[in-house]
């Protein structure tokens, strides 16, 4: 995503949240720096300038076995993106999902993977907390190992 009139031209990487099922695309963008200011502080009508997706991050439907994602703060996003499209599928592979913040209030999404965990027998979260002395569950305190 780039911003025009932004100087220097900078460009930044950001990954669909959302559910291909939804009604709408949702970028979840944490607010850390110049760029991210810019882009939150844009009202509908304005303009950015996007480019094609790249990467390969999805699952290969042909593979049956667990699929284990591994995040940390904002970079939840293209796993809760797949993680929602495989639950509304039915998928009936495991999913873990092991997610690390350093406070409990840093943690992106937390009601939206309890109810996943909710509906989807096969989907199991596991949150970690980093740099806070007392966590309450579910969550567990320390580094993921």
């Amino acid at each position: 995503m780039k911003l025009p009139g932004f100087n220097p031209v900078e460009g930044k990487a950001y990954s669909i949240s959302s559910s291909p099922y939804g009604k709408e695309v949702t970028l979840s963008i944490r607010k850390i720096g110049d760029f991210s200011n810019k882009i939150l502080a844009k009202e509908i009508g304005d303009t950015i300038i996007t480019t094609a997706p790249y990467g390969f991050f999805y699952p290969d439907e042909n593979d049956t076995g667990a699929l284990v994602f591994l995040a940390g703060g904002i970079g939840i996003t293209p796993c809760i993106s797949i993680i929602d499209q495989l639950s509304h599928d039915k998928d009936p592979r495991s999913l873990q999902l092991f997610y690390s913040n350093q406070t409990i209030v840093d943690i992106v999404f937390h009601n939206r993977l309890l109810k996943l965990a909710e509906k989807n027998e096969n989907f199991s979260y596991h949150s970690y907390i980093t740099r806070q002395e007392q966590v309450p569950a579910p969550h567990h305190q320390g580094r993921i190992n």
